[in-house]
């Protein structure tokens, strides 16, 4: 609970935390019901480009079903307890940890079940198992995509220091040589100081 409260707070205080946390979370993962609810009010005001302090998210809300979720004190309450707007995405990160785990209450739950009502179809229960476990070990594309492994870069053509004048050509081979860096740093830095001195004359 904690936690969704100073999610909600921090995203409230700053719109900054808001984009870095919306990648992260969605309703759902809100194991209060009137968390979610605020964190959707926060979220569609910002799709309008509209403010999401307490007053607005309170009004999007409106009386009677924020009378449900606590009031308008309640959403004063949410960002009281932050300590910093900055520390969002780590306690976005803890949301929805906890709401992984829940899941995998819940599938461990209807595994139960299945193998409770299985009437001797191995087949099925299979496949009825294997559907229920791949919705909790299939990758999650929430936050960061997948890092791109670097095999899977192409080969770039040689660096062509032969177009470089003979003396910047030399001087780069040799830049490269006593660094033990690659030829095309040196003939880069080359060709940056001859554009500068092209566009000085």
């Amino acid at each position: 609970m904690d936690a969704e409260q100073y999610v909600l707070g921090g995203v409230m205080l700053s719109p900054t935390a808001l984009a870095e946390v919306r990648p992260l979370l969605d309703g759902a993962d809100f194991y209060r019901p009137a968390h979610a609810q605020i964190w959707d009010a926060v979220c569609a005001l910002a799709d309008r480009g509209a403010p999401a302090d307490p007053l607005s998210v309170g009004a999007h809300i409106g009386a009677r079903q924020l009378a449900k979720l606590g009031g308008g004190p309640y959403l004063h309450t949410l960002i009281s307890r932050v300590p910093t707007a900055a520390n969002a995405v780590y306690w976005a990160h803890m949301v929805r940890d906890l709401a992984y785990a829940r899941t995998v209450a819940e599938t461990g739950t209807r595994l139960v079940q299945l193998a409770t009502v299985a009437e001797g179809d191995a087949a099925e229960l299979r496949a009825q198992v294997a559907a229920e476990v791949a919705a909790v070990t299939g990758a999650d594309r929430r936050g960061w995509p997948d890092p791109t492994p670097l095999s899977t870069a192409p080969d770039l053509p040689t660096f062509p220091i032969w177009c470089l004048p003979d003396w910047a050509a030399e001087y780069a081979a040799g830049v490269a040589d006593v660094t033990q860096t690659p030829v095309d740093l040196a003939g880069c830095l080359a060709l940056a100081a001859l554009a500068v001195a092209a566009a000085a004359t």
